[in-house]
């Protein structure tokens, strides 16, 4: 059996889909439950426990991923700075966010505690997981790592998780797209799953 995980994560990753996510949160939920499938080392799951604070929106951020060392790394929620600041410099992590929501500790930047305590983490298999019943998932980069049988798997479960209407999955383009642009898309995602607000934004058939 193959674990399947995402070694790599990052800081608001695709930004041009965030300001469409938030205003879509910001329509349709006063409270919300997410799911961070394969969240690595937790920049993802941080960025969104930011978003929801910024928006005002209740709600708690559940993260999983199959490397416990992982897991350990994100519950910390320290940063080496260097590579913050890298981030800041490319635009992918704004200065403000990093005043508003992370602080100096020597060599690292430590995620405030208001953030931290939305998150919650657990080490699991994306291809045997069974997701929690949620409003949104962040299941992204993983899927081309996961051998047929547990696309399926993950689909089907995923399509009893966010079972409700106004309900979407996170996905990325590496999910889409080979590096040459050739369209990959996992068949058992584009059955139980269609393009909504967003190409990176899908919701149920």
């Amino acid at each position: 059996m193959i674990a399947a995980g995402s070694d790599y994560t990052g800081w608001f990753r695709s930004p041009a889909m965030w300001p469409v996510l938030e205003g879509y949160i910001a329509r349709h939920f006063a409270s919300v439950t997410v799911w961070s499938g394969a969240c690595a080392t937790g920049e993802e799951a941080y960025s969104i426990a930011m978003m929801l604070t910024e928006l005002t929106v209740d709600g708690t951020v559940l993260a999983s991923d199959v490397s416990e060392h992982s897991v350990l790394h994100a519950l910390r929620g320290a940063y080496d700075a260097s590579l913050v600041e890298r981030d800041v410099a490319l635009g992918r992590l704004s200065r403000r966010r990093v005043s508003r929501w992370m602080y100096r500790d020597g060599d690292y930047y430590r995620v405030a505690p208001q953030i931290r305590e939305r998150v919650f983490y657990s080490v699991a298999d994306l291809g045997t997981v069974v997701p929690p019943v949620c409003d949104l998932a962040f299941v992204r980069n993983a899927w081309r790592h996961l051998p047929i049988d547990r696309q399926q798997h993950l689909a089907d479960e995923l399509r009893e998780a966010l079972a409700s209407p106004d309900a979407r999955l996170v996905i990325a383009g590496a999910d889409l797209f080979t590096a040459t642009l050739r369209d990959s898309t996992p068949p058992a995602l584009a059955q139980a799953f269609v393009e909504a607000e967003h190409p990176l934004i899908w919701k149920l058939r």
